[in-house]
């Protein structure tokens, strides 16, 4: 992500909060023109101590942050990813294999477990978990087509 792209992403989560430039820099504890320099583009050094204190004022979860302080890295984050080999004649790069093999595992399992995303969303649950927490049955077969891969594991 570029610095212009990380500007409109402190710009849009400051907006979130119904918050000025001013009123970040106030609770960011940081001059109001730096504000503006990141949200713009222009600040290029982003120093570590800086990047905290904008996190902790936006209120970020540890998932947002560490997607927040990706983002100000200024990474490609296609060239974070692990990329394939000529040579590799695994699947570990099929994303949806990988997937599947996750949820496989996960409905394997003996006790409650799930899977979440980046985004700490539940993407599968195995029956145990289901059972754990005392949902019912008609809960699960209305459950979206998505969520319904999760209640097909066996426990």
């Amino acid at each position: 992500m570029d610095r212009n792209d990380f500007g409109q992403l402190v710009a849009a989560l400051r907006q979130d909060l119904g918050w000025t430039q001013f009123k970040l820099a106030e609770v960011a504890e940081i001059d109001e023109p730096v504000v503006s320099q990141i949200e713009r583009g222009v600040k290029r050094f982003l120093p570590p101590d800086l990047l905290f204190s904008l996190a902790n004022s936006l209120q970020l979860t540890t998932l947002e942050r560490r997607e927040f302080f990706l983002a100000a890295s200024g990474l490609d984050e296609r060239k974070i990813v692990r990329q394939a080999g000529a040579n590799v004649k695994t699947d570990v790069f099929d994303h949806k294999k990988i997937l599947e093999r996750m949820v496989s595992l996960t409905g394997s399992l003996r006790l409650p477990a799930f899977l979440v995303d980046v985004y700490g969303d539940v993407v599968a649950a195995n029956l145990a978990m289901f059972a754990f927490y005392r949902i019912p049955k008609e809960m699960i077969d209305n459950a979206a087509p998505a969520c319904r891969v999760a209640t097909t594991l066996s426990v």
